[in-house]
C-alpha cells in the first residue's frame, strides 16, 4: 500500500487535535469572559470553534499550506531491511557509507549520499518515539511506523465504535417513534398553526404524540417534527400548551436538531479530542436559554413556561439523550436556572439583533488558524533506503590506477592534473545521475510523486549545476591548454 494515504491521514490528524485544542480552548476561555447571558454570541462562538478545527487542518493539510508560525515534523521511520549490509546486499557498510557521504558532501552532492548513508542510522533503534534533527535541521519527532499505523488503527476504531454507538442511539429514538400518532386537528394543532405563522414560518411542523416518552422533545435531522408525550395534551393548561409548543418550535426554527446531530458525530469520530464533548454540552445549554427566550417573545407567557418546565420535569425519569432528540426538560441544575430566568426576567426582554461583526470575526479567526497557526507534517525519512537504493558500490566509478615509478619520477602537468580531476568527477557525475534516474523510477513505482517530488527535483536541479560547473571548467581547460600550445609554438 502507498506510504501517501497513511501521512496525509497522520498530518490531518495531528493538525486536527492541534488546532481544534487552540480555538475550543480559546472558545472556553472567551465564554467564561463573556459572563452570565451574551448566549448568541456564545453560540457563535461555540460552533465556529467546533466547526473550526474540521476546516483549518484540512485546508492546512489538503492545500499543503506552510503556516507563518511553522509546521511540526513527524518523521515516520522504518528499520532497514538489513542495517549492516548496506542497502541491498553487499553494499558498503554503515562506516563506510558516512565516509563516503562526507567525502561527496565536500564535493556539492552530499543530499543523496547522506539519505543513503545516514537513513540507516536514522531508521535504526526508534521503537520508542523521541526527538531528533529533520533534513532541515528542525526539530522532529521520530515515530516508528508501527507507532503510526497503531495511532491511525486507535482512532478508526474509535471512530467506527463512535458511529455504531451513533446507529444505536438512532436505532434506540425509532423504536420509541414506532407507536406515535400524528395529530392533524384539535387545539394544539391549531395553536401551533398560529404561532408557525407568528415566527414566519410558511408551514407548520409535524406534531405527534407518543405513550413512549415522558417529555415533550424536537425530534428528526431531515424532517424535525415535535413529539408530545400523551399526558400533555390532558394535564397541562391550554396556556401552557402554547408555551410548550413555542419553545418545541423554537428547535426547529434555530435547527437544533440539526446542530445536536452533528456535534454528537464530531465527538464521537474525533473521539481523542475531549473538548468536542464540551462544546457539544455547551451548545445544548445555549440552545435551552434561546428557546425559552424565543417562546417568551412570540407568547409572553413567563409564568406559564415556567409552570410547564416545573410540571414536564416531574413526569420524566432520568434517561439517556439520544441522537436528534431534544427534550424540553434537561438537567436538574440547567432546569432550575431556567426556571429562574422565567420568573425573574431581566427588563427589557426584546430580541438582540446577531452583531454584523460575527461573521467577519469568525472568518478571520478560521483563515488565520489555518494561514498562520503550526500544525503538523508527517514525512519519510530517508526514503532513498525505502525504495532499495543502489549502494554505491553498484555503480562504482573507475578506480584511479596506480601510479606508475615513471609518473613519479616525472610529476603531471597543471593541465594533465586538471584534466585528471575532471575525468574522475565526470565519472562521479555519470554514478550520481544513475542514482537519480533508479531513484525516480523507484517513486514512481510506490506511487510517491506528490510526496517526494519537490526533493527529487531539488536534487535533480543540483546535479544540473554540477554538470554545468564541469561543463565551465572544461571549457577553461581547454582555453588554458590552447594558450599553452601557442606559447610553446612562439618559444620554437
Amino acid at each position: 500500500m502507498s506510504q501517501l494515504p497513511l501521512q496525509a491521514a497522520l498530518s490531518w490528524s495531528l493538525t486536527y487535535l492541534l488546532h481544534s485544542t487552540l480555538l475550543l480552548g480559546a472558545a472556553t476561555l472567551l465564554v467564561r469572559a463573556l459572563g452570565r447571558g451574551r448566549y448568541g454570541a456564545k453560540e457563535w462562538i461555540w460552533k465556529t470553534a467546533l466547526v473550526g478545527g474540521l476546516l483549518t487542518s484540512g485546508l492546512q493539510v489538503g492545500l499543503a499550506l506552510d503556516p507563518a508560525l511553522g509546521r511540526w515534523s513527524v518523521l515516520t521511520t522504518e528499520p532497514a531491511p538489513d542495517s549492516t549490509a548496506g542497502v541491498l546486499g553487499g553494499g558498503p557498510s554503515v562506516d563506510a557509507q558516512r565516509e563516503g557521504a562526507a567525502r561527496s558532501g565536500e564535493s556539492g552532492a552530499g543530499e543523496v549520499a547522506l539519505l543513503a548513508a545516514g537513513g540507516a542510522e536514522s531508521m535504526h533503534g526508534f521503537d520508542l518515539p523521541a526527538l531528533r534533527r529533520d533534513a532541515r535541521g528542525q526539530n522532529a519527532l521520530a515515530l516508528h511506523s508501527a507507532w503510526r499505523d497503531g495511532l491511525l488503527a486507535l482512532w478508526t476504531l474509535g471512530a467506527l465504535l463512535g458511529a455504531a454507538l451513533l446507529g444505536l442511539a438512532w436505532s434506540r429514538i425509532s423504536d420509541r417513534l414506532a407507536g406515535r400518532t400524528e395529530l392533524s386537528s384539535g387545539p394544539a394543532v391549531d395553536a401551533l398553526r398560529e404561532l408557525s405563522r407568528r415566527a414566519g414560518i410558511p408551514r407548520r411542523p409535524r406534531l405527534c404524540t407518543s405513550p413512549r416518552i415522558t417529555s415533550p422533545a424536537t425530534v428528526g435531522v431531515f424532517l424535525p417534527q415535535i413529539l408530545l408525550p400523551e399526558r400533555a395534551l390532558r394535564e397541562l393548561s391550554p396556556a401552557q400548551q402554547e408555551a410548550m409548543l413555542a419553545h418545541e418550535l423554537a428547535h426547529i426554527v434555530r435547527r437544533d436538531p440539526q446542530w445536536s446531530f452533528f456535534a454528537r458525530l464530531v465527538e464521537r469520530l474525533c473521539f481523542l479530542q475531549p473538548l468536542n464533548r464540551v462544546a457539544r454540552k455547551a451548545l445544548a445549554d445555549i440552545a435551552e436559554y434561546q428557546s425559552d427566550d424565543f417562546a417568551v417573545r412570540i407568547t409572553g407567557r413567563e409564568l406559564d413556561l415556567a409552570r410547564c418546565l416545573t410540571e414536564v420535569a416531574g413526569w420524566r425519569i432520568e434517561e439517556r439523550e439520544a441522537v436528534a432528540l431534544l427534550p424540553m426538560a434537561g438537567r436538574g441544575s440547567q432546569l432550575s436556572e431556567r426556571v429562574q430566568r422565567l420568573l425573574h426576567p431581566a427588563p427589557p426582554r426584546k430580541p438582540r439583533r446577531t452583531s454584523p461583526l460575527l461573521l467577519p470575526a469568525s472568518t478571520l479567526t478560521l483563515v488565520s488558524t489555518a494561514f498562520v497557526m503550526p500544525g503538523a507534517a508527517a514525512e519519510l525519512e530517508a526514503f532513498a533506503l525505502r525504495f532499495d537504493a543502489p549502494a554505491p558500490a553498484e555503480l562504482p566509478a573507475e578506480p584511479l590506477a596506480e601510479p606508475t615509478a615513471e609518473a613519479v619520477a616525472e610529476p603531471l602537468s597543471l593541465a594533465d592534473s586538471l584534466a585528471a580531476v575532471l575525468a574522475q568527477v565526470d565519472a562521479e557525475l555519470q554514478a550520481l545521475y544513475a542514482e537519480l534516474a533508479l531513484l525516480e523510477d523507484r517513486i514512481q513505482e510506490q506511487g510517491l510523486e506528490q510526496e517526494l517530488s519537490t526533493k527529487l527535483t531539488r536534487l535533480q536541479g543540483d546535479a544540473g549545476r554540477l554538470r554545468a560547473r564541469q561543463a565551465h571548467l572544461v571549457e577553461l581547460l581547454d582555453r588554458v591548454l590552447a594558450s599553452d600550445d601557442a606559447r610553446d609554438s612562439r618559444q620554437d
